[in-house]
């Protein structure tokens, strides 16, 4: 069984995917899913970038976690993954601001949180961004 499958009774698994405006602003957002469980979300919030988009459900599973948890945050975004472990420097001062709200939630809650990489196809939030993309373009769903 690989990383990204693998849950232990008290450690909660995720994976997180965030999509980017399209030229006129629109069609960002962001979704999570909780592996093993039926319990996911999407959000639609034009004005996004990419990576900002990225953090912002990074920071929605952080605020869906009760206080004391262990989580694993699985993201196919090698951007978001390094600058949370401090591999990367983070120079866009809007994501600076993300990831220190990522980070005061985690010492607020007193969070255990673990972000890996994984490869997109993968990633159970990204299938669930592109299939709401397509019912969203299509007329179906808010």
């Amino acid at each position: 069984m690989d990383d990204s499958t693998f849950t232990s009774d008290n450690l909660k698994l995720f994976h997180i995917d965030g999509a980017g405006a399209r030229p006129d602003g629109t069609g960002s957002g962001y979704a999570w899913v909780r592996i093993g469980t039926d319990k996911q979300r999407i959000k639609r919030v034009d004005g996004l970038t990419n990576n900002a988009a990225e953090y912002r459900a990074l920071l929605a599973v952080l605020k869906y976690l009760a206080e004391d948890s262990r989580a694993k945050i699985c993201t196919d975004s090698q951007l978001v993954c390094q600058q949370f472990n401090g591999k990367w420097a983070v120079n866009d001062p809007k994501l600076i601001d993300l990831l220190s709200r990522a980070r005061e939630f985690i010492e607020n809650k007193s969070l255990d949180v673990e972000v890996v990489w994984i490869p997109r196809e993968r990633n159970e939030a990204g299938k669930l961004l592109e299939r709401n993309g397509r019912a969203h373009a299509l007329g179906f769903g808010g």
